[in-house]
């Protein structure tokens, strides 16, 4: 097969190939695209790339879902013409920033994925230079790093996932710079401060999960610009007071519950799931979905007190009024009946005189 000289596209993913990558392979100058994920391939991947810098034509590389380990080549990223590089789950260790070096010539990869790995250290600020990706998955590490700011200029991106990492600091203002974002997913980290409402400037953002954080503050969204949303999760967090949805939108997964907050909720079109249990919720406004079951979670012990005390107030003072209203008209009747038996004899009366 090595001596294929000319070959373009090679598949050999799902088989259970074994052991390590053959040196041989990337003797294949004009290969293009190259599949042999879903195997059980293993040993470094330093040692198989040793010559991969020949690979000049390569365009889709996917070694996913292996048993590979060691570290990135740094020959890995000399190849230009890569689109995309799909590496995740794998057993690759050590820093991505190590691995990157100081300088990316993958000008014009698309797709990035490297996760389900155990990748430590910083996120890279390299990446910025990475301007055609559409698609980076760095989640299911331990990526301890704030993440960079200079990761909003990466102005075409369409999937960011951080998620289950962590990533401490805040959330970059700059993210909000990306125009074409479709899912962001931070979830499963060490983020702090507030959520910006710069946010809604993600006017094509459909997934946005920043569950089990450490944000906290005021959510300001008003969520007029985001229509495009279907799935919103900020649950585990800290955030506090009111949240108000009172624009049109097509939430189908609604999650703030582990919060401090209070919602009033309406306009959903055609939510599907929602957990909240928060402090209190008009439920008034919340149109459930006609294509399937709305379920609600049990309140965390925490918020508790606040759902009875919001809860009981309110019947303990209507029913005092009530028994007030009773009282009172229990009371008066005798006379009301007194004016209304005087006022028949004074008719009678006069119909009397009339007539005389």
């Amino acid at each position: 097969m090595f001596n294929l000289t000319r070959l373009e596209y090679l598949d050999l993913s799902s088989n259970t190939l074994n052991g390590t990558l053959p040196s041989q392979l990337w003797s294949l100058k004009n290969l293009e695209i190259l599949y042999l994920s879903h195997n059980q391939l293993t040993g470094p991947i330093l040692q198989s790339f040793a010559s991969m810098f020949n690979l000049t034509r390569l365009e889709y590389l996917d070694l996913s879902s292996n048993s590979l380990n060691g570290t990135l080549p740094s020959q890995l990223w000399s190849v230009k013409n890569l689109e995309i590089l799909d590496l995740n789950q794998n057993q690759l260790t050590g820093p991505i920033l190590t691995s990157f070096g100081s300088k990316l010539d993958l000008t014009i990869l698309v797709h990035f994925d490297l996760s389900g790995k155990s990748f430590s250290g910083t996120l890279p600020s390299q990446l910025r230079t990475l301007k055609n990706l559409e698609f980076l998955d760095l989640s299911k590490n331990r990526l301890t790093s704030p993440i960079p700011p200079s990761f909003g200029s990466m102005i075409n991106l369409k999937l960011l996932d951080l998620s289950t990492n962590q990533l401490i600091g805040p959330i970059p203002q700059e993210l909000c710079n990306l125009q074409n974002l479709e899912t962001l997913n931070l979830s499963m980290n060490n983020i702090t401060g507030s959520i910006h409402p710069h946010i809604e400037y993600l006017k094509n953002i459909k997934e946005l999960d920043l569950n089990h954080n450490q944000l906290s503050g005021v959510i300001h969204l008003e969520f007029r610009n985001l229509s495009s949303l279907s799935y919103l999760d900020f649950s585990s967090n800290r955030l506090s007071r009111n949240v108000s949805f009172q624009y049109p939108c097509r939430l189908q997964y609604l999650d703030l519950s582990d919060n401090f907050l209070t919602v009033i909720c309406f306009n959903f079109l055609s939510l599907e799931y929602y957990s909240l249990n928060v402090s209190g919720l008009d439920r008034g406004y919340c149109k459930k979905t006609d294509y399937g079951s709305v379920y609600e979670g049990k309140p965390s012990k925490e918020h508790k007190h606040i759902l009875l005390l919001e809860i009981l107030l309110p019947m303990i003072v209507g029913f005092c009024f009530l028994v007030i209203g009773y009282v009172l008209t229990i009371t008066k009747r005798p006379q009301w009946r007194e004016v209304n038996q005087n006022y028949k004899n004074m008719h009678t009366e006069l119909l009397a005189r009339i007539m005389l």
